[in-house]
């Protein structure tokens, strides 16, 4: 057996120079920062001590200056320092992000020093930040027009016809701009069908001048192999196409009769053009029994990930809640089914399932309070490292929260908006002991869940602290 990543890490010579790669993007944060790869489609927390590490991979500091420099400046001894080095530079070297030099650049002057901004806490402190409060999201979604070519039944902005007051093209850039400056890494590209928007790749080219990681969402009726020729001058790294079921269901319920068949043949095609493509389904009535076919259907299409839904009764889905709604024992049911799936391709494809709130399976672990003190933080990504805009630029914490409004981009720059919305506080100060029923006391929140959909409990009840209509733990 060869030697560990970390035993091949302290075998390299002192002398090396780690530099970035170009396109490797970081972000500092009050207590850490971010790492982003856009090739990998994902970004790493690093603390504080990482991100000292990080800002000295420019070519111009060896291995053996930077553990000398953090040594000195964190007040650590060299054994500690030369450890929690080598440790970080395996977490670059597995996340693609260092290029190793034999010699120096020419040096253009000190590293900014950021101590006095942020104090550093004792390297046994310096754990993966909260991201309670970032200076900025991570993620954008992006509803670029209204505009569809199909009319789904659950479709949550009713997409169809273009809105007359949507964005303009210039209005697009200038946002873009702001992202860039906030140094957000991930924008997903959404609608209706973006593809539909006549300049899309008029947006697409902008902002694939800057170091973000795009996804493009699609239904797949416009994809064909002058888009795939297309998509690769861009900076689009990943897909998601939904399928919400086998042929005659999906047909049905997308209202066009080739509507799976361009889906499916969509998805293969970006997963064999080297994609990283994933297919959601939203979970209804319709096709809650189709579930189990339909991971098998994503393997077969080369999917990287696959993420079942449950159906939130949103826009056009209000229209149609009696016929698409599920039960929390049919979530049960599929959530077992689930489980058996992500065991049988574990080493295939990404089961994003935790919706199903798969968890109640196992018993709670003995020992462990679901709150500090009668409360402890809860919720989700929402308004808390991920945003949504809308097509007419007003932005959300969730795309399924319509009614919370942030801000509008035609009023306030995202930064703005991003500092000081009331919207987003409530989410990034949600408790546990807010929580309504029986979540508010749950044995499972929040070190297995985190409070549930508040989306959902929300689209259900009109209740944002309501439980989550979803969950299926009364049922034990």
């Amino acid at each position: 057996m060869g030697p560990t990543p970390l035993e091949d890490s302290h075998q390299r010579d002192g002398d090396a120079v780690p530099s970035l790669f170009s396109f490797i993007v970081f972000r500092r944060e009050s207590t850490g920062g971010f790492v982003f790869n856009p090739y990998l489609f994902n970004e790493i927390a690093l603390d504080n001590i990482g991100m000292r590490i990080i800002e000295h991979c420019n070519g111009h500091f060896s291995l053996k200056e930077i553990t000398g420099i953090v040594a000195d400046e964190f007040s650590l001894s060299h054994d500690q320092t030369e450890r929690y080095v080598y440790e970080v530079f395996n977490k670059f070297e597995r996340y693609c992000a260092i290029n190793w030099r034999q010699q120096k650049r020419k040096h253009s002057g000190p590293v900014p020093d950021y101590r006095h901004s942020y104090p550093y806490p004792k390297i046994t402190d310096c754990q993966a930040q909260n991201v309670g409060s970032l200076l900025a999201p991570l993620s954008v979604l992006w509803e670029i027009t209204c505009e569809c070519n199909l009319k789904c039944k659950h479709c949550l902005i009713e997409a169809g016809n273009r809105e007359q007051n949507e964005m303009s093209l210039e209005e697009v850039k200038k946002t873009i701009k702001q992202l860039a400056a906030m140094k957000v890494f991930k924008i997903t590209f959404g609608g209706g069908e973006p593809l539909t928007r006549l300049d899309f790749f008029d947006i697409l080219d902008y902002a694939s001048r800057f170091h973000f990681g795009i996804k493009l969402t699609t239904n797949g009726i416009l994809v064909d192999d002058n888009l795939l020729k297309r998509l690769k001058d861009t900076n689009v790294f990943s897909v998601q196409v939904s399928v919400d079921g086998l042929k005659q269901t999906h047909n049905a319920f997308r209202g066009d009769k080739n509507a799976f068949e361009r889906a499916t043949t969509a998805l293969k095609t970006f997963s064999d053009a080297g994609y990283w493509t994933l297919m959601s389904t939203a979970i209804t009535r319709y096709n809650v029994n189709e579930l189990g076919a339909l991971v098998d259907l994503a393997v077969q299409c080369g999917a990287t990930s696959f993420k079942p839904s449950p159906f939130v009764p949103i826009g056009r889905g209000k229209e149609n809640v009696e016929e698409l709604a599920i039960t929390p024992s049919e979530i049960k049911n599929l959530a077992k089914t689930m489980l058996r799936k992500k065991e049988e391709y574990k080493d295939v494809i990404d089961m994003q399932i935790d919706g199903l709130f798969p968890w109640l399976f196992e018993p709670c672990s003995a020992g462990i309070s679901n709150t500090i003190e009668g409360q402890s933080r809860v919720g989700c990504s929402a308004g808390v490292s991920d945003v949504v805009i809308t097509p007419l630029g007003d932005i959300l914490p969730c795309p399924f929260l319509r009614n919370f409004v942030a801000g509008n981009l035609r009023e306030n720059s995202l930064k703005d908006i991003w500092n000081n919305s009331d919207v987003f506080n409530v989410f990034r100060n949600l408790q546990s002991n807010q929580l309504g029923g029986e979540c508010k006391n749950c044995e499972y929140v929040p070190h297995y869940c985190q409070g549930g959909c508040r989306a959902a409990a929300y689209a259900w009840s009109g209740d944002l602290f309501a439980p989550d209509p979803h969950c299926w733990k009364d049922l034990i």
